[in-house]
């Protein structure tokens, strides 16, 4: 019986790399979907201007959570109304022009 499984060791290697490319593309196309993007809001919470990162669906257009921000106070939890207050202003009606 030696030599006649010859191909299964081939379709073992095959089935690896198939699975290692599976992979790649899938992390790939998550990594595109999230979007850090710079920007200067207004934190709700302290009711200050803030700068910082916010984090963006691209498939929904959503904001989705803040990863730096400079109105952030140690040992306070942060709310998150920044992220609610932005996905509000992207739903609001344009106002109609005269």
């Amino acid at each position: 019986m030696t030599g006649q499984a010859h191909w299964l060791d081939l379709l073992l290697i095959l089935g690896f790399v198939a699975a290692v490319v599976a992979y790649l593309v899938g992390t790939g196309r998550l990594l595109r979907r999230y979007r850090t993007v710079k920007r200067d809001y207004h934190c709700p919470r302290t009711r200050t201007a803030a700068h910082g990162e916010m984090v963006k669906d691209e498939i929904t257009g959503e904001w989705t959570g803040v990863t730096e921000c400079s109105a952030r106070v140690p040992g306070q939890p942060c709310t998150l109304g920044c992220v609610a207050f932005a996905n509000d202003a992207r739903r609001a009606p344009k106002p109609l022009e005269a």
